[in-house]
């Protein structure tokens, strides 16, 4: 009878102290980019804290078969070291990938969805079309404002930085070549953001100012103009110098504070270590949009 008391009264105990928890746990959802898989979620250890999901997307299946996509993926794996490319499912942000990040929204949960590059684009674009209620925060690491701006720098581009005109079509044309399942005369994420509806949540990008082959600072510039002209009231913009995904130093330490202290002032889940920045010193990341046209014309 003793026993039977002591499990009672344990499990009484057990259901008070859940029903005192708060319910309103908000949870990080990171999508990877492309080339990468949701392991790429370890480079942000200080930026993500739990409870957190790591998706995947398509293209991070290891291609089966004797055939052209197989022979990409070998010859991408031993001679570029990447090993996360498979060209017949790679949506590039759109179909598929935007499912994805559907697939894993419980509407009656709370999330910040947070992603690199092409996650970052798919995340614009999910919201966009769906327009979510229970998203709290986007976070946009080196996020493309248009995937024609990268077949722009890598094809018509040379190395002193002088650019080859080109038409949209022309672009668009390379891109499908390379990548056939992006859709056809696809809308850009920079320019689906005006159909996000919650102008209040808040938004951060980040970019690095030196940019690499698939990150540059026009992307995130433009999509920063495209959130203030849209109406957007809390968008915040953090330079870097050296990189944003994998940043050390002096360039981690403006990361991790710019972001949990913006955290911090939306009453989202932040480490109070990081979120160390006056309001005085986020301001300094809400620049206006004469200063942001003036550092994308520099660029």
């Amino acid at each position: 009878m003793k026993n039977f008391l002591r499990i009672v009264l344990f499990i009484c105990m057990v259901q008070s102290f859940w029903l005192l928890q708060p319910h309103n746990q908000i949870t990080t959802i990171y999508c990877h980019g492309v080339c990468g898989d949701h392991t790429q979620v370890n480079y942000y250890k200080d930026q993500i804290l739990e409870p957190y999901k790591s998706i995947k997307f398509a293209d991070a299946k290891k291609p089966t078969g004797i055939n052209i996509n197989s022979l990409i993926y070998y010859i991408c794996k031993k001679r570029f070291n990447r090993k996360n490319i498979n060209r017949d499912r790679m949506f590039l942000s759109y179909g598929k990938d935007i499912e994805t990040i559907k697939n894993e929204i419980d509407p009656n949960e709370a999330y910040i969805l947070y992603g690199l590059s092409r996650g970052g684009a798919t995340i614009i674009n999910y919201v966009a079309q769906y327009n979510p209620e229970n998203i709290r925060a986007l976070i946009l690491d080196e996020t493309p404002a248009d995937m024609l701006d990268v077949v722009e720098k890598l094809l018509f581009t040379n190395k002193k930085g002088k650019v080859t005109p080109s038409t949209p079509i022309q672009r668009e044309q390379w891109l499908r070549f390379f990548f056939p399942l992006y859709p056809k005369g696809a809308k850009p994420p920079f320019k689906s953001i005006p159909a996000i509806k919650n102008k209040d949540l808040p938004i951060f990008l980040i970019y690095a100012k030196k940019p690499t082959m698939f990150h540059y600072p026009l992307a995130s510039l433009k999509n920063y103009i495209a959130f203030k002209m849209a109406g957007f009231k809390h968008v915040y913009l953090c330079e870097v110098e050296e990189n944003a995904q994998k940043a050390k130093g002096d360039d981690k330490k403006l990361y991790v504070q710019s972001l949990h202290s913006i955290y911090k002032k939306y009453d989202l889940p932040y480490n109070p270590e990081h979120a160390v920045l006056t309001q005085e010193e986020l301001e300094q990341l809400q620049p206006t949009l004469k200063e942001v046209r003036k550092r994308l014309n520099d660029y």
